[in-house]
């Protein structure tokens, strides 16, 4: 890792920024598993039997 992409995680986690969302990547059948419903989450692509979904931290 570069030293300044390791400068930058240093300083975020350092900050304790909480970010506005969490990427998730699961197979869709466990979603519901995880407490999301469709309207929970945005799908950002599908391979094979996987999502990667943005699911936005609740406020």
């Amino acid at each position: 890792m570069s030293s300044a992409a390791e400068e930058y995680i240093q300083d975020k986690a350092a900050k304790k920024a909480q970010p506005p969302s969490v990427l998730v990547l699961a197979q869709p059948k466990k979603f519901p598993e995880m407490g999301l419903s469709s309207t929970d989450y945005e799908n950002l692509g599908t391979s094979g039997a996987y999502q990667l979904i943005r699911v936005p931290f609740k406020k």
